[in-house]
């Protein structure tokens, strides 16, 4: 057996059709056994013992290999034979309103069929996945029959046996984000606070996702300073709204602000600098002052400059004589670079009488003087 490996395609002829599957020879002195899900398709039909005969030739692929216990384990799943993955495979957290079930195990669970186009997939709910509430075998006979729909939830994938895990409990459906695949920047979220690092706030997005405030997105006033104390609203376990500034499925990473005036904000979200267009007005967060200008952090890791011409400085001012990291600021993008990927933004004054409640609230809730500091550049109007 050591002479094998799994992954080899072999011939094999039927041995014996058994309940679960069938019993296979192949290479003159080898044995092994073909599960039932693993004869052509996952699902099989109720007459699928009919089409295999003691002495007919089938193409499989090994799957396992257990020489102490002398056991081995093929496939005939089409996805295997070709080397591929399964062609219907849908999104970890896709939800399906009619999934419809195939088989029911009391045991271990229920085989779903799952409606995808061009063919249905295939899906499995574990028996601890059945119900926020434990059932026991008589409750799952009653409960689920062949051919009834349900409501289920890709929560994770196994695509050797060509299906996916699916759950069917309440808490899980109801959830509006489930994975990172779900999130997207500008996305308003329910964040709970968990812990205060050095990088920032870490918040619980749901029980397994968690995601990053970086130190200038916390509060609406600039950057708390180093060892100073969260506010109230920021303690472990309070809940506060967010909003999601970038998204890294591969790292599985997300970043999210808490500043009012973003999560307020009306103006377009933009993550990418093929969206930008000269005129457009977004908000966006001090992230660095030079000498030369201001960089503005945006959406989704994009940013911008603003040149110091563009700054209507006073004489003898410098841009950080005006400007802190972590400050909220109205900009319109002046100029867009494609080739090189560069924004040149410039101050975005309002027109008289432009409304800009979410600004004036995330002022509002910084404190008495509205979030001012000495020279802060601001627009009024006479009012007597």
């Amino acid at each position: 057996m050591s002479n094998i490996m799994p992954g080899s395609l072999v011939n094999c002829r039927v041995r014996q059709v058994l309940s679960d599957g069938v019993l296979v020879s192949f290479g003159g002195f080898f044995h092994g056994a073909i599960d039932h899900c693993h004869l052509g398709t996952p699902i099989p039909d109720q007459d699928w013992a009919k089409r295999y005969q003691v002495g007919a030739k089938l193409s499989a692929r090994l799957l396992y290999i257990d020489p102490s216990n002398k056991r081995i384990g093929l496939s005939c799943l089409p996805h295997l034979l070709n080397m591929r993955l399964p062609t219907a495979v849908p999104q970890m957290g896709q939800i399906f309103e009619s999934a419809v079930v195939a088989r029911v195990d009391p045991g271990l669970g229920l085989l779903l069929q799952l409606p995808m186009e061009p063919e249905a997939g295939v899906g499995f709910a574990h028996v601890s996945n059945l119900s926020d509430r434990d059932l026991s075998k008589s409750d799952i006979t009653k409960k689920f029959t062949v051919g009834t729909t349900v409501r289920a939830r890709v929560i994770g994938f196994r695509l050797v046996d060509g299906m996916c895990a699916m759950t069917l409990k309440d808490s899980v459906l109801s959830q509006q984000v489930y994975s990172v695949k779900d999130l997207y920047p500008g996305q308003h979220l329910e964040v709970t606070v968990l812990d205060q690092t050095p990088a920032g706030l870490v918040v619980a997005i749901t029980q397994n996702l968690k995601a990053l405030v970086p130190k200038i997105h916390m509060t609406d006033s600039g950057v708390l300073t180093e060892g100073s104390k969260l506010p109230s609203k920021l303690k472990p376990g309070k809940t506060v709204a967010a909003r999601v500034l970038s998204v890294d499925p591969v790292h599985k990473r997300v970043q999210m602000t808490l500043k009012k005036g973003l999560v307020g904000s009306k103006l377009p979200v933009i993550t990418d600098v093929r969206q930008a267009v000269a005129g457009m007005k977004v908000h966006g967060v001090v992230t660095g002052v030079a000498a030369y200008g201001v960089f503005v952090g945006l959406y989704g890791g994009l940013s911008g400059l603003l040149p110091k011409s563009q700054l209507d400085l006073l004489p003898g001012q410098e841009p950080a004589d005006v400007y802190t990291q972590g400050q909220l600021i109205r900009c319109q993008i002046a100029s867009v670079d494609l080739r090189k990927g560069k924004l040149i933004l410039k101050p975005s004054v309002k027109k008289s009488g432009e409304a800009d409640e979410q600004t004036a609230a995330a002022a509002a809730a910084a404190g008495p003087w509205g979030g001012l500091d000495a020279g802060s550049l601001v627009d009024g109007g006479v009012v007597q």
